[in-house]
């Protein structure tokens, strides 16, 4: 997230960006190379605990972008394992519609968006054409329509 909100800081927090990041391999290097302090490197029993402590994200293509680190939109989903991965997905995700002109915009009509199948009930003054911007916010819905 701080890299995120640094991108968009012009350049002065693009290089505040690139500092962290310069301490964070050079504190891995010192780990690697045993001149790590033992208070600044924490261990896990095993890799689950590992991953339920990592915050995950998908850092791009590099071979079409720049590094841009960002949470993985999708569903939550129960693993055979029974391993839990609560930094896995984005806490915000949107999702934009357009109504389509076949649509009753005075009947309640279903989606398929964040994983789930949505119903979904136009406020009044709607038309088909509009946009509809549905929004899941830490498990909470909200959407508006333009």
């Amino acid at each position: 997230a701080d890299t995120l909100m640094s991108l968009q800081g012009g350049a002065e927090s693009f290089r505040l960006t690139s500092e962290n990041y310069a301490k964070a391999v050079a504190a891995a290097v010192r780990c690697w190379s045993g001149e790590a302090p033992s208070h600044e490197v924490q261990c896990f029993a095993n890799l689950r605990e590992l991953s339920a402590a990592s915050v995950h994200f998908d850092g791009g293509d590099p071979s079409r972008e720049l590094f841009t680190p960002k949470r993985f939109y999708g569903q939550s989903m129960a693993t055979p394992s029974g391993l839990a991965l609560p930094n896995l997905l984005a806490k915000t995700m949107v999702q934009l519609f357009v109504v389509p002109a076949s649509t009753d915009v005075t009947q309640p009509f279903f989606v398929e968006c964040f994983g789930k199948r949505i119903k979904v009930i136009l406020p009044p003054g709607s038309q088909c054409g509009n946009n509809l911007q549905l929004i899941i916010n830490d498990g909470v819905l909200s959407g508006s329509v333009s």
